[in-house]
């Protein structure tokens, strides 16, 4: 599961607690799951995400959060 660091001033972000919440929730179903925090720089963040990836099993679902105004995405 992928969310961003803070940016633009926030102290947070809330994609953070999302994501973490939302591993908490896969794991307690039995679901194997690593938590990605991820740069707000576009040319860095896909090569974090895959180096975060490496050296798991194949994954078999990737998530991945951010926000956009007020909305979880």
């Amino acid at each position: 599961i992928t969310a961003f660091e803070p940016f633009g001033g926030s102290k947070t972000n809330l994609s953070m607690p999302i994501a973490n919440e939302t591993a908490r929730l896969l794991e307690v179903s039995g679901f194997k799951t690593r938590v990605c925090i991820l740069p707000v720089e576009y040319d860095r963040a896909s090569e974090l995400a895959l180096e975060c990836l490496s050296g798991l099993p194949e994954a078999q679902l990737m998530i991945s959060m951010g926000i956009a105004g007020c909305d979880v995405r």
